[in-house]
């Protein structure tokens, strides 16, 4: 129990500081309190790997997020990372994943075998369950909003302002979003809430395919970290992309005054 504890604790000083200070050996055992020795057979027992490795993952996988989900340039996402260079960085972005960085902006698909998300141990990964949805036209409200990264889906409280305003009188709300990145590192992320208002709303046609469905039953502080872990620890677990279109979000508020969140994820396999 107190190894665990100590591992989660270390996971979030790194992920806590990963972009404000260099994280290395030394300042964990500082942090920590243990040997260095002892500190590495801990931390190799639980992750199975060294702390080195999992710090230059964390980064790699940080910068592959940036480079998806932002129009941020490669310097930028060096300098934000803490590389002593962009050459640096580019030469230990490819190590990791096989590809330079622009070449990994590029891609359609946006995993690679290395990935490491940042997760405590023993938490669940979310299994999916696949399905498919056809294709459809519907009409929609549009809220759009900006989100800082790293963002799942914010749990913003204008955001959920509008959804309770909604589910006054609704029991549940359909949602769509797609994030559209900015250039800078927030995303615009446009959120179509479905009705069937023919008149006084704009139209939309959803498109249809395979769709990974999870469904959790929380509340709002709860979320961003259910959120977080579907897009950046499931779908990559089970090699599975979702694609950059708009995907389907059932919220129904409960009567014990928890809500429960279905997500549909519109994706493709890992090529």
């Amino acid at each position: 129990m107190l190894q665990r504890m100590t591992i989660n604790a270390i996971l979030k000083y790194i992920e806590d500081n990963i972009e404000s200070v260099r994280v290395d050996i030394n300042k964990l055992v500082r942090y920590s309190g243990y040997s260095r020795r002892y500190l590495q057979l801990l931390f190799k027992k639980h992750m199975g790997k060294t702390l080195g490795e999992y710090i230059q993952l964390r980064r790699v996988t940080r910068a592959a997020v940036l480079l998806r989900l932002t129009k941020l340039s490669i310097n930028s996402v060096s300098e934000r990372l803490l590389y002593d260079s962009q050459q640096t960085f580019t030469r230990e972005f490819k190590k990791h994943t096989g590809y330079t960085p622009l070449q990994y902006r590029k891609m359609v698909y946006g995993f690679f075998q290395k990935i490491t998300d940042y997760r405590e141990i023993d938490e669940v990964i979310y299994k999916p369950k696949l399905c498919y949805i056809n294709a459809c036209n519907f009409t929609a409200r549009v809220f759009s909003y900006k989100e800082n990264f790293p963002f799942f889906h914010s749990s913003s409280s204008a955001r959920w302002n509008f959804i309770d305003s909604l589910l006054e009188n609704n029991e549940s709300v359909t949602i769509s979003h797609k994030i559209n990145p900015c250039n800078d590192d927030n995303a615009h992320i446009n959120m179509l809430v479905w009705n069937g208002d023919l008149d006084m709303n704009t139209h939309y046609t959803f498109t249809g395919g395979i769709f990974a469905y999870f469904y959790f039953k929380g509340g709002k502080e709860d979320y961003r970290r259910h959120t977080y872990n579907i897009y950046t620890i499931s779908l990559p677990f089970y090699n599975l992309y979702n694609l950059n279109i708009y995907d389907l979000e059932r919220i129904t508020k409960l009567n014990d005054g928890y809500y429960l969140f279905e997500h549909y994820i519109p994706l493709n396999h890992q090529k």
